[in-house]
């Protein structure tokens, strides 16, 4: 005898149910009776303290003295009296880094008195008991770092063009919202950041990882592009999470990689990244990937909170576009004409549009998706039915099909 659909349906339901649950396990947070997805470990809330301190309070003309392996340890605030030039800067900041190099060891070594400084404090920074090999340690570990108060506030209001965006594809990847508070901690969300190690764009992809999700080529890189490069970063924060199981490690392994970090925890024995920072000797897991957990905290901490850091601040209307696919390749000339818009508008839609396609040395290529003001193209339209379009309208047709940069026309 057949059983009722409704039957066969129902461990099917049980199923779907069960893997909602989970996802909403994943995706809502902190709902009671579960752990907290982005749990604030005792050990580490000192750097968290250390970094709102950072993101909130001083600019980037205020340099903080610190220590590196307890960064809440300061030495010193330092004002940089208006210096811009990066080498002055360094050959400013050098000498008072090396006095304090200089004065750990003369502590250590239980100097009573050394001119301009007082034992008692730097000793009373590392707490009563702190012994002449932590103060050595120490004197090895003596770092600068300048304040990021005003990027933060340029990269929130930077942040509202994009914010509906940043939402819609996390809530789609089924990923906590406040990750997206990751490029505050990579780039000050700073369009066109670029590091010294080549990583790109607000999420500060590297061109290898970067190619694992994104189109990358001499024409096209979408690295900086803050919506294509978002969805990137998304995916891979999803990898992360199921390759490592928590959130702190999967975070910590977007700076330090995610075969990085399974091989710190193959190595400690331990999940527990508080642990792992304090234990794991890996050759380039330094201070960037030891804080990072920490600094994402804090940006979470002050961008979840901007009014209570910052006040009030001003918000830039979201990015409102539409998309044309570039079915094959085209002469810049040629597309510009054909949607009547100018490069300037262009670049400013399609940052991931290279300087050999902007400048009309090669042309947009084929499977590019454009990124247009809205009501630019009637519904309906292709691309070769736009340059149809002007074709016709322009008898000379000087300008379509030119491989050259772009003709003596005046763009809007």
């Amino acid at each position: 005898m057949k059983r009722p659909l409704t039957k066969l349906l129902a461990p099917l339901k049980v199923w779907t149910l069960l893997a909602a649950i989970l996802l909403a396990g994943v995706s809502s947070g902190e709902a009671a009776g579960r752990k907290p997805l982005f749990p604030a470990i005792e050990a580490l809330q000192p750097r968290v303290d250390f970094w709102i301190q950072i993101y909130s309070r001083y600019t980037r003309q205020q340099v903080v003295f610190h220590d590196a392996d307890d960064p809440h340890v300061v030495y010193q605030l330092v004002d940089l009296e208006g210096r811009q030039d990066p080498e002055g800067i360094e050959s400013f900041l050098e000498p008072i880094r090396e006095r304090y190099m200089e004065v750990l060891e003369k502590v250590a070594a239980g100097a009573a008195v050394i001119p301009g400084e007082k034992p008692d404090r730097i000793r009373a920074l590392f707490g009563p008991d702190v012994s002449s090999e932590r103060l050595l340690r120490a004197a090895e570990n003596v770092r600068f770092q300048r304040g990021q108060a005003d990027a933060f506030i340029a990269g929130l209001v930077r942040r509202s063009v994009y914010e509906e965006y940043l939402r819609r594809i996390f809530k789609a990847e089924g990923l906590p919202y406040d990750l997206t508070y990751l490029p505050h901690v990579e780039s000050s969300f700073q369009l066109g950041a670029l590091s010294r190690s080549g990583a790109a764009g607000i999420w500060q992809f590297t061109r290898s990882t970067g190619q694992q999700f994104l189109r990358i080529t001499r024409d096209v890189d979408q690295r900086w592009d803050p919506i294509e490069s978002t969805r990137a970063a998304a995916r891979l924060l999803k990898r992360n999470y199921r390759s490592l199981k928590t959130w702190p490690l999967a975070i910590t392994a977007y700076n330090h990689g995610v075969y990085g970090m399974r091989r710190a925890v193959r190595r400690t024995g331990t999940t527990r990244l508080d642990r792992i920072i304090q234990v794991y000797k890996g050759r380039s897991f330094g201070f960037a990937s030891k804080n990072f957990y920490a600094e994402f905290l804090a940006a979470r901490e002050v961008a979840g909170n901007p009014e209570r850091y910052f006040g009030n601040l001003p918000r830039w209307p979201t990015l409102q576009y539409e998309e044309l696919l570039v079915d094959r390749e085209v002469p810049l000339e040629s597309l510009l004409s054909a949607v009547d818009l100018s490069i300037c508008d262009l670049t400013h839609y399609n940052p991931a549009l290279r300087r050999p396609v902007l400048e009309g040395l090669r042309p947009v290529p084929r499977r590019t998706r454009l990124k247009l003001p809205p009501g630019i193209v009637p519904p309906g339209s292709t691309l070769a039915s736009l340059i149809d379009d002007a074709l016709a309208s322009s008898p000379q047709g000087a300008v379509f099909g030119v491989q050259g940069g772009p003709q003596a026309r005046g763009h809007r």
